[in-house]
């Protein structure tokens, strides 16, 4: 997968946090042609799903965290109140997940959690805690939410009619098309979201951060693709 990089803001004007949007609509119009999201269009066995869903556990669990701390390191009263928004609408979802693990029949061990094996998806949440927590600019935490919110909402496009011609969906809370209506409804995808983000100026001292954070939060999440992807294959 090829992400685009030393992407140019261009905007009639100043600088705001919709034309951070804009790059991050090129990264994901780049990240959807991994072969993850494209074996997620097909079909597959249950067998596979299965592989899968418990590499998917550390990034599930820890995005939690990833929502909290870029809220709490916001100095910033406007992007705060965003990165609220985002934690709150996301609040109570790896329960979600850990409720489909259940049902499906999979088992979470936590020494396999911790083991060689599943680092690779240890080292992306540590990645994406060490973006936020590392950031010098409000701006930057909120492009890795904003960065992780469009790549969450492509995964949620797809997984519902997997599980459905898998034949499992009855019963799915986390990979169910429900989740996917609330993805569509985070108050960023909303027109007072848009205008809340067209409230925030970007200074253009603080534009190299914010791109190297979106760059950096797609890279990272397309390691964990190769992962999820690799585990599906076999």
């Amino acid at each position: 997968m090829t992400l685009p990089r030393a992407v140019e803001l261009i905007a009639g004007g100043p600088l705001t946090m919709v034309d951070v949007e804009r790059v991050i609509e090129r990264h994901r119009d780049a990240f959807i042609q991994h072969a993850f999201m494209t074996r997620l269009e097909g079909t597959g066995t249950i067998e596979q799903f299965r592989r899968m869903l418990p590499r998917h556990a550390f990034f599930t669990l820890v995005f939690q965290d990833v929502l909290r701390l870029a809220r709490d390191r916001c100095s910033d009263p406007q992007i705060r109140e965003i990165a609220r928004r985002h934690e709150l609408e996301d609040k109570g979802h790896d329960q979600w997940y850990l409720d489909d693990l259940d049902r499906l029949g999979v088992t979470l061990d936590i020494r396999w959690m911790f083991s060689a094996e599943h680092a690779l998806a240890r080292d992306v949440g540590y990645e994406l805690v060490s973006l936020v927590l590392s950031a010098s600019d409000d701006r930057s935490r909120l492009s890795v939410v904003l960065s992780l919110e469009a790549i969450g909402r492509e995964f949620f496009i797809r997984v519902p009619g997997f599980v459905e011609r898998l034949g499992v969906a009855r019963g799915l809370k986390y990979f169910a098309v429900r989740h996917l209506d609330i993805e569509r409804s985070h108050d960023m995808f909303r027109e007072e979201g848009k205008t809340r983000l067209g409230a925030i100026g970007v200074p253009d001292e603080a534009v190299p951060e914010v791109l190297n954070s979106i760059e950096r939060t797609f890279e990272t999440m397309g390691l964990l693709s190769d992962d999820l992807n690799a585990a599906m294959r076999g």
